[in-house]
């Protein structure tokens, strides 16, 4: 078994990453390290390819990151989970991703005080919305991905994550709702939390009809006019 390869890497170096990540756990000095969703904590754990794409213009960046969620695409298709959620959270940590400023970190343990956070700031309105862009559709995948692994936590966490970029992604709320009710340990509470996402996401797609209503409207009467 330790001599399987998740994307190339070990499988016993993957357990030693998951070690790491829960050393000190729950302490005082990495409270907040803790609270991130586990596809974030990931990004601290940088690869040659994923630091060479951090350090590329956006034209080459985005084209990185493209290519990280296709490959992950491939790999959901195929069934292949943990290699997909890694190839996912590559997507995502070429723009966004944390560092450790002790260089003796994977020997001592994760420390809120040596963290550091990294988001690449857009150069224009085109650059955020097509990074806004890709990381909705890689968290809903992220999220469907965890979900396939019965990570409930981390599943919901990246709808969570994706509706904090855009409050009116119906996809996210469905989605959000079934991961919450998927387990047998389901009950009242989450079911009342699921009821709530999809009264949310049929507002939103009844808000988008009426939207799309009005447009064909206007259109009709500038066409009569004309």
């Amino acid at each position: 078994m330790m001599d399987t390869k998740i994307d190339g890497m070990p499988f016993g170096e993957l357990m030693n990453q998951a070690v790491k990540l829960k050393t000190h756990q729950a302490k005082p000095d990495r409270c907040k390290f803790d609270k991130y969703p586990k596809f974030y904590q990931n990004s601290m754990f940088a690869r040659d390819e994923i630091l060479a794409a951090r350090a590329m213009p956006y034209t080459e960046r985005i084209a990185a990151a493209l290519e990280f969620k296709r490959e992950a695409n491939e790999f959901y298709t195929q069934g292949r989970l943990l290699d997909a959620s890694l190839k996912y959270e590559y997507a995502l940590s070429v723009f966004k991703h944390l560092t450790n400023n002790d260089e003796g970190w994977k020997k001592k343990g994760i420390l809120d005080q040596d963290i550091t956070q990294h988001e690449y700031t857009p150069a224009n309105e085109e650059e955020a919305l097509a990074i806004k862009d890709l990381f909705v559709s890689v968290y809903l995948n992220i999220a469907r991905t965890y979900h396939k692994q019965r990570d409930t936590t981390t599943a919901v966490q990246a709808c969570d994550s994706a509706l904090e970029l855009d409050s009116e992604c119906d996809k996210a709320m469905f989605l959000r709702a079934q991961i919450r009710i998927a387990p047998a340990s389901a009950g009242g509470v989450e079911m009342e939390m699921a009821t709530k996402d999809v009264s949310a996401a049929l507002k939103v797609i009844k808000s988008k009809l009426s939207d799309l209503d009005l447009a064909s409207s206007d259109g009709d009467g500038d066409g009569d006019g004309g």
